[in-house]
């Protein structure tokens, strides 16, 4: 086990800033990880763990414990009839998972595809595009807690999945290292109806066949159209969730923006797009003098053009949220975690 002192965090997050980390080490393997764990363990150090970072924005604050980089890796199918369980280790590419499944004409995940990140970060967060969701397939997973060094399994129910969140972003976040994720996919094809932009791109290219391998090129085409690649333009995706309100606060808002668009959720609140109150209020494409700035083509997507601090980054954070709060009394909340 390799374990590196005050290394700098910079290049572990896709927004690129950040200060440095006292202890780092790389681990390939469960056995690493144990000992990664044990390590940290007997110097009575915090652990944080780290994917691609694709979902993780760092402070210019040193951070005082040792960062675990998950490099592990392995797929495996297993045939149950019409369904087939798909067992990733958590620090596979999670595109090269949906590739993988939608090679095999596995529905399930292929709305999911060209989405940033490993494996071991689709649950955390409850990833979820076009209308799939991780939840919709997952089975279980295995983790190993970062204090104890215990093993458990967490089948679906237990893993208290929500919009964009689980128990592992919330009461038991940074407590486990999650080792495996497994999905239960199906042979077939992805039911309808679709969403509106991936429904116009299907008829205006005309497929009409909606096979996991043609809704994967067509996800992966509108994606790239909108979104940055991380790994060319510094930015960590949909910087603010989905703002979810009751439908009161709707009308209020709608009787002043008619045409403001909306998406029913299934306990009755109405889901409104972050994307569109942002770029309502003129800030897509926007640059500001500290170097950060939105996307051309996505306001909901915040770019580290030239900025050199987390500071920089706050600062265009609460412009927005300040703007969208007076405009239409919604506070945004970030997705990314803030470490």
């Amino acid at each position: 086990m390799n374990v590196r002192e005050n290394v700098s965090l910079i290049d572990y997050s896709t927004m690129r800033l950040g200060g440095r980390t006292n202890y780092l080490v790389e681990v390939t393997d469960i056995k690493q990880v144990l000992d990664a764990i044990d390590w940290a363990a007997s110097r009575e150090l915090p652990v944080l763990v780290v994917g691609s970072g694709s979902n993780l924005v760092f402070t210019d604050r040193q951070f005082p414990g040792l960062v675990i980089i998950n490099k592990t890796r392995g797929i495996e199918f297993y045939d149950e009839a019409n369904e087939v369980l798909v067992k990733s280790a958590s620090g596979e590419n999670w595109d090269n998972l949906v590739e993988a499944t939608t090679k095999k004409e596995l529905t399930g995940i292929e709305a999911l595809s060209a989405i940033p990140g490993t494996v071991g970060a689709a649950p955390v967060q409850n990833i979820g595009a076009y209308g799939q969701e991780l939840s919709d397939t997952l089975q279980e997973l295995k983790a190993i807690n970062i204090r104890s060094g215990k093993q458990k399994t967490f089948f679906a129910k237990d893993c208290r999945l929500s919009y964009r969140s689980s128990r592992f972003k919330r009461a038991e976040h940074g407590d486990w290292f999650i080792v495996s994720v497994t999905l239960k996919l199906k042979k077939g094809q992805m039911e309808p109806p679709y969403y509106r932009s991936l429904e116009s791109y299907l008829s205006e290219n005309k497929i009409n066949d909606r096979s996991p391998t043609n809704i994967r090129k067509a996800v992966t085409s509108i994606r790239h159209t909108k979104l940055p690649d991380p790994s060319k333009v510094s930015n960590t995706g949909s910087f603010f969730k989905n703002p979810v309100i009751s439908p009161v606060d709707f009308e209020k808002i709608k009787f002043k923006n008619p045409g403001i668009p909306n998406f029913s959720n299934s306990d009755g609140n109405v889901k409104i797009p972050a994307g569109w109150l942002i770029e309502s209020i003129g800030y897509k494409g926007y640059r500001h003098v500290n170097g950060m700035g939105t996307y051309d083509n996505h306001a909901l997507v915040l770019v580290n053009y030239q900025a050199k601090r987390y500071a920089d980054l706050a600062e265009i954070v609460e412009e927005i949220q300040s703007n969208i709060m007076d405009k239409f009394n919604i506070m945004l909340e970030v997705e990314p975690e803030i470490v």
